[in-house]
């Protein structure tokens, strides 16, 4: 059996395959522990409430258990080889610490997916700002240009009325021309 720590609790976090616990039906995991051998395990450190269960094979072991919200139950194991119940547990700590690595190493990608996160998130607002400021460029440069649109319109208005003065002027060109030789 592999016991945690839930707040002050000890739990049964797994049933060791082939260990006394998996000979007891009674008792299932998640189970917080009361007592082993008549002592309160309450606020114990998993090592202390191991201790406990140390004993020349073939002994009992009593267990008070509650389950959930329910009335407390007890149990007696018949004590296993320590060597087989060590190998077994080992087994389950060892699968522990590959998930423990693994989420290292997912926390290691969330951060580097994070900091990339960012560094797009700044070039994007970057990206926007020189889109602002290319925009607040197009809408000067369309401005002066319907500003000279303007100016062209006008000058071609003025040289229309030129235009339509040269005959007048060549009239008095001539007129003042003749005067002039006489």
């Amino acid at each position: 059996m592999v016991l945690r720590l839930s707040g002050d609790k000890c739990v049964v976090k797994a049933i060791t395959p082939g260990g006394p616990a998996s000979h007891c039906p009674q008792l299932h995991v998640g189970d917080a522990l009361l007592a082993v051998n008549g002592h309160n395990v309450q606020g114990k450190s998993v090592v202390q409430v191991t201790e406990l269960f140390l004993g020349p094979t073939g002994s009992t072991v009593t267990i008070r258990a509650v389950r959930d919200i329910e009335d407390s139950f007890e149990v007696q194991l018949v004590r296993g080889k320590t060597e087989e119940g060590i190998k077994n547990a080992k087994a389950i700590v060892e699968e522990d610490v590959n998930i423990v690595h693994k989420m290292h190493a997912d926390a290691a990608k969330f951060n580097e997916l994070k900091a990339e996160y960012a560094d797009l998130e700044w070039a994007l607002k970057q990206q926007q700002d020189e889109n602002r400021i290319f925009t607040q460029q197009l809408n000067t440069f369309k401005k002066e240009v319907e500003k000279m649109e303007d100016e062209l319109a006008a000058a071609l208005k003025r040289a229309a009325e030129a235009e339509k003065q040269v005959p007048v002027l060549r009239h008095i060109h001539l007129f003042l021309t003749s005067i002039a030789a006489v």
